[in-house]
């Protein structure tokens, strides 16, 4: 897995996560962050919203909860997590650590990150790419929304169905 903390346009190779890291900056401005009332999904280009997932941070303990997964989200978890909280999600135990630890830093440090990371097939005969972004909201100054969003399998040919699901705790992944 490879992270990019503070990432410049340039580190980012999908163009539906450039264009949302694009807006992003522009609602910034020349603050640290935007505040959550700026975010307005519609403001972004329509081909870029299928791509993105919002998430409400709750600090003690730290918790992430999917308040919207857009439709690519969907597609390759293989269900709608929105209203799930991150572990409440069956993935591989070393993904789910490495999710925490990257919301968690964007959320604590108030500054974007980029990232890289494979994920199995269902045969296991291979790993797919995946580029993700962790982009932080405030409210009154706190972290309290993380716009994330990840484009998997940019540079392949692959089905939903060919690739490892995450699944609700409890349910089994088929």
């Amino acid at each position: 897995m490879t992270r990019v903390f503070s990432p410049r346009r340039e580190d980012i190779s999908s163009i539906h996560l450039r264009a949302i890291f694009d807006y992003w900056q522009a609602i910034r401005g020349g603050r640290t962050a935007p505040d959550t009332s700026d975010f307005d999904p519609l403001g972004l280009p329509a081909v870029a919203l299928r791509y993105i997932i919002v998430a409400d941070v709750f600090a003690r303990p730290f918790r992430v909860q999917y308040r919207l997964v857009g439709t690519h989200g969907v597609e390759v978890a293989g269900f709608d997590f929105t209203g799930r909280f991150l572990h409440e999600l069956e993935m591989p135990e070393d993904a789910a650590a490495q999710i925490e630890q990257n919301l968690a830093y964007a959320a604590a440090s108030c500054a974007p990150l980029i990232g890289r990371y494979d994920w199995p097939t269902v045969d296991g005969a291979d790993r797919i790419d995946v580029e993700y972004i962790i982009l932080p909201l405030l409210k009154d100054g706190m972290v309290t929304r993380l716009l994330t969003a990840e484009h998997v399998a940019q540079d392949s040919q692959l089905w939903p169905d060919e690739i490892i699901p995450i699944a609700p705790m409890g349910a089994k992944a088929e």
